[in-house]
């Protein structure tokens, strides 16, 4: 659920002074959900389920935990990092392009099994 909604749930479910809160039914009516974009077109836009909404409704105004790695810790190291790079420079003949499959699927088994591609991307664009 995208962010406007989120404060919509909020606001309907915690009114000011003197207002009653609005039931999750009667919330679920009133909010939809923004339509998909596919190839075909656009899907019907549909209404959130109401555990969605008792959720959006508790947990809008709490602050969000930090997430990810902690600044300075990588998942390779800077010996992985040059394997990476030596092992692209050797697949890749000049002008060419390769991809990220390729070249995870042409590192050593060890290093295979920690990276992602989206890592050996990372890393590759760090070097330029």
């Amino acid at each position: 659920m995208d962010e406007p909604t989120r404060a919509l749930c909020y606001a309907y479910r915690n009114p000011g002074p003197g207002y009653k809160p609005l039931k999750l039914k009667d919330i679920r009516k009133l909010i939809l959900k923004k339509p998909m974009k596919t190839k075909k077109g656009q899907k019907k836009p549909k209404r959130p389920t109401l555990s969605a909404i008792a959720q959006a409704a508790k947990s809008y105004l709490k602050p969000k935990k930090k997430r990810g790695r902690k600044r300075g810790n990588r998942k390779t190291t800077k010996a992985e990092d040059k394997k990476i790079m030596k092992k692209f420079q050797e697949l890749r003949p000049p002008g060419k392009k390769i991809t990220s499959r390729k070249l995870r699927n042409a590192l050593p088994k060890k290093i295979r099994k920690k990276v992602c591609r989206l890592t050996i991307r990372r890393r590759l664009a760090e070097k330029g």
